[in-house]
């Protein structure tokens, strides 16, 4: 028999409450939609001995903003990389209360966490089914890039902000040389939860699927030194809650 809360279980302490007759908390941590939060409660007695935990209970935030899905590398170049994003549209707002026209407006910016987020002049959408947008003319070979979405509704005239998604970034690679052997490390941060990295290496005229990393790195062994490889990983993941497909995206 064991009180309390292993760490083991996965849950993390967020919070305590005084007094037998105090039976409500709300969560103010950094909450995702498209994320599922479950919580149990335990209980001190007076001699400080700890119960056993409650029953769990799960919830979902109400997905009234879009979400984030897509940040995927399409052209690597320092001039000329490419960058698909895409988002889901916010099914459970509601239209009464935030009447139509919609508007989505794309921002970008250099790095994982974006310091700096210009709107992307061409990335304004008046449509709330317009979800996807192919970013072009950038430097995809020395910074990853990160994004975000921003959504508004219409009071007379008007454009009013509603709400705006968690900031995505593209997936980074990184190679390490050593003797016979490369070291492919990456990077990105996203509000979803990637399962696993699929690896690929040209072979002068197509992809081939090297390996599954379950980490951010993967080494390439008995390669010949001198000669140059090329890579790209292929992050794949989803959403913990229900109606999201898995993500795919490419450094």
């Amino acid at each position: 028999c064991e009180t309390g809360v292993p760490v083991s279980s996965g849950f993390n302490l967020i919070g305590t409450v005084l007094g037998n007759n105090n039976t409500t908390f709300t969560d103010f941590t950094q909450l995702f939609i498209g994320v599922e939060y479950c919580y149990v409660v335990t209980v001190f007695y007076s001699d400080g001995s700890e119960s056993c935990p409650s029953n769990q209970a799960c919830a979902l935030l109400k997905q009234d903003v879009p979400v984030i899905t897509h940040a995927s590398v399409l052209t690597t170049s320092t001039t000329t990389g490419s960058v698909y994003v895409e988002w889901s549209y916010p099914d459970e707002f509601d239209q009464s209360i935030y009447p139509p026209p919609h508007q989505y407006r794309l921002y970008r910016s250099d790095g994982f966490f974006g310091s700096n987020f210009p709107v992307i002049p061409t990335a304004v959408f008046n449509s709330i089914y317009d979800t996807t947008y192919v970013d072009t003319a950038l430097n995809t070979v020395d910074s990853a890039h990160s994004y975000k979405i921003e959504f508004y509704w219409d009071s007379v005239g008007t454009f009013i902000y509603k709400g705006k998604t968690e900031i995505a970034s593209t997936v980074f690679l990184s190679i390490a040389p050593t003797d016979e052997q490369l070291n492919l490390s990456w990077e990105e941060h996203v509000p979803w939860v990637n399962h696993f990295y699929e690896v690929f290496r040209y072979n002068g005229s197509s992809w081939d699927s090297i390996g599954r990393a379950f980490t951010q790195s993967f080494p390439d062994t008995n390669l010949i030194n001198g000669v140059t490889y090329c890579y790209y990983v292929k992050s794949v993941g989803t959403y913990s809650a229900p109606g999201f497909d898995t993500t795919r995206n490419n450094s």
